[in-house]
C-alpha cells in the first residue's frame, strides 16, 4: 500500500482505494453518484468516458493507484487504439496500481513516458513484443510472481531501481538503452540476463541476487559518447551461482565490494578497459580462466574460499592482487607486465607468469607455492617457507627482513645478479641486497 506522501493525486472515495479520481480528471456533469470514483469503482457511464478517450489516443492518466481485476485490465488494454497492427498506450501511468496475476501485455507500443513506479504485480506478469518508446520506469515495483520480458525493446531510459522480483526474472536477449539501472533491485529467484545487450553506464549497484544468476554472453557496449561512469556491479550480493561466461565489457567495469556466496564463473570474459574487483569475496570457488583485459585488472583485497580457484588472465597493464587472501590452493596463470601481491596470503598452488614482474612484499607464502617464469622484485618481510622458485629472475629482488629464507626452494634456471667489479670480492652470484652493499663498500661507504 502506498504511503500518504506517495499519493499526489485526488483519489477515489472508496475506503482504502488510492485510484485516481475519474470525476476530477474528466469532470462530467454532476449526476449525484460518481464523485470521487476511480476506474475500478466508477459506474459504467464514467468508465465508458475514460475508455473512449483512451481509444482516441488520449494519455493513459487514469490507471494510477487502481486495483485492476483481470476483466478490467483486459477492458482497458482492449480500448487502446491500434496503429500498424500494434496497440498504442501513450504516457501510460500505472504508478501505485495493482495488476492481477497472469497479466500479459502483448504487442504494445508504450509511447511517451511509461510509469510502473511502485506497481504491485500480484502474480505472473508478462511483457511480450512490447516497445517502450519513451522512458520505462519500474522503480520500487513488486513482482510477486514470475516477471517475463520477452522480445521487449527499451528505446530510452529503463529503470528498475529498488524493484523486487519474488519470482523468476527473464530479461535474456534484450537490448537495454542508455541510462539503464537495476540499482538496489532484489531478485529472490532465478535471474536471466543471458545474451542481453547493455549500455556502458548500466548499473546493478547494491542489487541482491538470491538464486542462480546468468549474464552469460551478455554485452556491455562501448559508451557513446564517452562517459566517466563504469559498468557497475559494485556492492552486489550473489547468494548462489553467478555466471558471466563469455560476457563482454567494453567500458570500465567495477565489481568492487561485491560478494559471491556461490560458485562464480567469468570464463572467457573480455574486459576491453580496466576492471576492478576490489575487496570482492569469492566464497565458493572461482572460474576466472581465459579472461582478457585491455587495461589493468584490480583484484586487491579479494578473498577466495572453496575450490577450484583458477585465475587465468591476459592483461595489457598490471594485475593487482595486493592483500588478496586465498583460503584454498589457487592456480594463477597470468600474462601481464606486472603482478602486485604485497600482503597477500596463500594456501599454496601455482603462480605462472612468464616475464612478469612480481612483488611479494609482506606476503605469507608459508604453504607450498610454485612460482614460475617471473622476475621477482621483492620478498621483503615475506614468509617464504613454502615458496618454490622455478625459471625465475632474482637479479633485482629485494629481500630485506624476509622470513624463512632457508626453507625457500630454488630450482633450476633461477637467475641471480653478477657481483660488482671491485677488488677482493669472490666472483659468486649475489642477490640484489648484497650487490648494493658491495657496491657501496667499493665507493668507500659503510
Amino acid at each position: 500500500m502506498p504511503t500518504a506522501g506517495e499519493i499526489t493525486w485526488d483519489h477515489c472515495g472508496e475506503p482504502g482505494c488510492v485510484g485516481v479520481d475519474l470525476h476530477e480528471l474528466f469532470r462530467p456533469e454532476p449526476n449525484g453518484g460518481d464523485a470521487r470514483r476511480c476506474l475500478a469503482h466508477a459506474d459504467s457511464e464514467l468508465r465508458a468516458i475514460a475508455l473512449e478517450r483512451l481509444s482516441r489516443g488520449s494519455s493513459l492518466t487514469f490507471a494510477r493507484g487502481v486495483a485492476f481485476s483481470p476483466a478490467l485490465l483486459t477492458q482497458l488494454v482492449g480500448a487502446a487504439p491500434v496503429a500498424g497492427g500494434r496497440l498504442q498506450l501513450r504516457d501510460a501511468d500505472f504508478t501505485s496500481a495493482t495488476v492481477p496475476s497472469f497479466a500479459e501485455f502483448h504487442t504494445i507500443d508504450f509511447t511517451g513516458s511509461s510509469s510502473f513506479l511502485r506497481t504491485t504485480f500480484e502474480g505472473r506478469a508478462g511483457f511480450y513484443d512490447c516497445r517502450f518508446l519513451g522512458g520505462a520506469l519500474f522503480d520500487n515495483a513488486v513482482f510477486h510472481g514470475e516477471a517475463a520480458f520477452g522480445s521487449v525493446e527499451f528505446k530510452h531510459v529503463a529503470w528498475f531501481m529498488e524493484t523486487i522480483f519474488e519470482g523468476d526474472a527473464w530479461f535474456g536477449g534484450l537490448t537495454f538503452p542508455v541510462n539503464t539501472s537495476f540499482r538496489d533491485a532484489v531478485f529472490m529467484k532465478q535471474a536471466d540476463f543471458g545474451k542481453a545487450d547493455f549500455p556502458a553506464d548500466a548499473s546493478f549497484s547494491q542489487a541482491r541476487f538470491e538464486a542462480l544468476t546468468s549474464f552469460r554472453c551478455s554485452r556491455f557496449r562501448p559508451p557513446e559518447p564517452a562517459t566517466d561512469y563504469p559498468t557497475s556491479f559494485e556492492g552486489v550480493s550473489f547468494r548462489l551461482g553467478a555466471s558471466f561466461h563469455e560476457a563482454c565489457f567494453e567500458n570500465v567495469a567495477s565489481f568492487a565490494l561485491s560478494s559471491f556466496s556461490g560458485p562464480a564463473t567469468f570464463s572467457h570474459a573480455k574486459f576491453s578497459q580496466a576492471a576492478s574487483f576490489l575487496e570482492v569475496r569469492f566464497l565458493d570457488g572461482l572460474q576466472f580462466d581465459n579472461v582478457t583485459c585491455g587495461e589493468g585488472l584490480d583484484l586487491a583485497g579479494t578473498h577466495y574460499a572453496g575450490s577450484p580457484i583458477a585465475l587465468s588472465v591476459t592483461a595489457r597493464d598490471a594485475v593487482r592482487l595486493a592483500g588478496a587472501d586465498f583460503s584454498d590452493r589457487a592456480i594463477i596463470d597470468v600474462a601481464a607486465p606486472s603482478i602486485a601481491m604485497s600482503r597477500s596470503r596463500s594456501k599454496g598452488g601455482l603462480i605462472r607468469a612468464p616475464g612478469a614482474e612480481l612483488v611479494l612484499t609482506d606476503a605469507d607464502v608459508s604453504q607450498p607455492l610454485v612460482v614460475s617464469g617471473v622476475k621477482l622484485l621483492s620478498i621483503e618481510r615475506a614468509n617464504v617457507a613454502g615458496m618454490v622458485l622455478s625459471s625465475a629472475d632474482l637479479s633485482d629482488c629485494r629481500m630485506a627482513g624476509v622470513h624463512n629464507l632457508d626453507k625457500m626452494r630454488v630450482e633450476a634456471e633461477v637467475m641471480f645478479r653478477a657481483p660488482p667489479g671491485g677488488h677482493g670480492w669472490t666472483r659468486r652470484l649475489v642477490v640484489l641486497d648484497e650487490y648494493q652493499w658491495r657496491a657501496a663498500r667499493d665507493r668507500g661507504g659503510p
